[in-house]
């Protein structure tokens, strides 16, 4: 192995520390279907998302200076309905 690839073995392994703003945390291993998510920016402004994977393109597309989190909200449940004419 030649400096060079030690070097980018190194470099290809480091990985975001938590304390980095670009740090993303899966708290759920459950279908990511029944939620919107919201990105919350410093100056107030939300962005909602039907779609997780989305949400995670937003929160590393934007400038960490703007981002402040993402708000997993459940999706209203649909009304089963029992019968019968609506």
């Amino acid at each position: 192995m030649t400096l060079n690839d030690s070097l980018l073995m190194e470099t290809v392994t480091n990985l975001i520390s938590e304390n980095d703003p670009r740090y993303f945390t899966v708290t759920s291993d459950g279908s990511y279907d029944r939620h919107y998510y919201k990105l919350h920016l410093k100056s107030g402004n939300v962005l909602t998302y039907e779609y997780y994977d989305l949400a995670r393109k937003a929160w590393f597309d934007y400038d960490k200076k703007l981002v402040s989190h993402i708000e997993v909200v459940d999706k209203p449940k649909k009304k089963k309905s029992k019968g019968g004419f609506a």
